[in-house]
């Protein structure tokens, strides 16, 4: 199965050695290519820290930017909560003049419906009190019921007759 490689130079490296020119200068070649190498690396490495460091000090200079703007932008929002909070405070002044012109109108209609209903008696009808002077006519107010009906009592059932289970018989 497994056959070893008749060929005692698998790689080829007799061949790639014949092809390589004189190792005199080669050699140079090689240091010489290998120093260029290690100088891109360092001088790109020195570029990199170089970008770290202005990106770093553009950082810096945004964020003071930043907190520079910050105390006019929170004078602006001070100016506007302000604003509103006297706004509402106006409008809640408003709500509460208009709530009591509401109830003083539904008292008048109310009054007015009373006064209608029931006739005012003449003050022959006043009854006299002890200093001699009559009362007043008042007028009656309307009594509310003991308990209003609710949308969530339940309707009473008629009880069932009492010799409803008297006729049965038990097996």
């Amino acid at each position: 199965m497994f056959q070893p490689n008749p060929n005692p130079d698998p790689y080829g490296e007799e061949e790639i050695r014949r092809r390589l020119p004189p190792s005199g200068w080669f050699k140079f070649l090689q240091i010489g290519l290998t120093g260029l190498l290690a100088l891109m690396g360092y001088w790109l490495a020195i570029k990199t820290s170089d970008n770290g460091r202005s990106i770093q000090h553009l950082d810096q200079r945004i964020r003071a930017l930043e907190t520079s703007r910050d105390p006019d932008q929170s004078l602006k929002l001070q100016e506007q909560l302000r604003a509103m909070t006297d706004r509402l405070q106006i409008l809640e002044a408003e709500n509460d003049r208009l709530q009591s012109v509401e109830l003083r109108q539904s008292q008048d209609r109310q009054l007015r419906l009373l006064q209608q209903a029931s006739p005012a008696p003449n003050s022959a009808q006043r009854a006299p009190t002890k200093t001699g002077k009559p009362i007043p006519y008042m007028v009656p107010v309307p009594q509310m019921p003991m308990k209003l009906p609710s949308a969530t009592t339940p309707p009473t059932l008629p009880k069932p007759p009492a010799n409803l289970g008297s006729g049965l018989s038990t097996p």
